[in-house]
């Protein structure tokens, strides 16, 4: 897919297909692979789906972004990313709950 430089207003790429009338005409237009479609249907509908709260929504998103960035990565350098966010929640848990430095 092309890349398009936005000049900071409306850009080409936020155009919609003309043909397009639900989601997945722009899922298909887009080439979106099954989970970014996940992710895009899910934000779409964020909330709104009876059977889906707004908590169980973004479980999914990030579920299925999680998998999605472990293939644009791969498995060892996904592996250590986790790490990485792993260690970054655990300072967010460590300031909710009034800890500093580890202690």
């Amino acid at each position: 897919m092309e890349k398009i430089k936005s000049d900071g207003s409306t850009a080409k790429y936020y155009e919609l297909p003309k043909n397009a009338r639900e989601l997945q005409d722009l899922i298909s237009y887009k080439n979106m692979n099954a989970q970014i479609g996940e992710i895009f249907r899910s934000c779409f509908r964020f909330g709104q789906a009876e059977h889906s709260d707004k908590v169980r929504d973004a479980k999914k998103i990030f579920f299925y972004i999680s998998a999605e960035i472990k293939r644009l990565l791969g498995a060892p350098a996904y592996h250590a990313w986790c790490k990485e966010e792993i260690a970054r929640l655990q300072i967010e848990v460590d300031r909710m709950e009034g800890k500093k430095d580890g202690s």
